[in-house]
């Protein structure tokens, strides 16, 4: 866990904090796509997880990776694009 370095489970909905003091959590289903294990692993470990196909609120589609910030809350990275 990033915020008291306790081990972090696996539930239904989510990855949480095993400390029943700690309420850090990472949600599987955030920005309109699901996160598997290997997903949370590498936003743990301080990296983005690779370009994921998500969904704003009306339902449109955008690609974005997506890491832990400093609030150890998820944030959107998106890539620049190139223009010729």
């Amino acid at each position: 866990c990033p915020l008291c370095n306790s081990k972090v489970l696996e539930g239904k909905a989510n990855f949480y904090c095993s400390s029943k003091t700690c309420d850090f959590k990472i949600w599987k289903n955030t920005f309109g796509t699901l996160f598997n294990f290997e997903d949370a692993k590498l936003i743990l470990c301080g990296k983005t997880t690779g370009i994921k196909d998500c969904k704003n609120k009306d339902g449109k589609s955008y690609k974005a990776q997506i890491k832990l910030g400093k609030d150890n809350r998820l944030e959107l990275v998106f890539q620049n694009k190139k223009h010729k």
